[in-house]
């Protein structure tokens, strides 16, 4: 069976990957990255990318910065924020600019999760 989405989750946090993945992997490919600079690097290698999720809070570069960065090269990709704090200025921002698709919030409900990327 092929898998419906090609997911690229990006979190400081080991533990909410983790997650993420035991959550998808059965109906979606997911890879997954500790880092922003760490997920560009891997977006250059993985061709099939249809949707990131990526938290919002990580140190180096935020989650909006990064989507900001990704998205002139990969504009087909369809992003996603993952937070654990209220929506902020810049989060409504990239909603309002369709910089990113959804805000989702932590701790994640699986069933969200799967309609964002439905």
């Amino acid at each position: 069976m092929k898998p419906k989405n090609t997911i690229l989750c990006v979190d400081d946090e080991p533990i909410n990957l983790a997650i993420l993945t035991y959550i998808l992997r059965k109906d979606h490919k997911v890879y997954t990255s500790t880092s922003a600079t760490d997920a560009l690097k891997l977006m250059e290698k993985i061709t099939d990318i249809d949707h990131v999720i990526s938290d919002f809070h990580m140190p180096g570069m935020n989650g909006i910065e990064f989507i900001k960065l990704a998205k002139k090269n990969y504009p087909k990709i369809i992003f996603h924020i993952l937070t654990g704090f209220h929506k902020n200025q810049d989060v409504l921002s990239a909603l309002k600019n369709k910089l990113i698709e959804n805000y989702l919030e932590k701790p994640f409900n699986k069933e969200d999760i799967f309609k964002a990327l439905s």
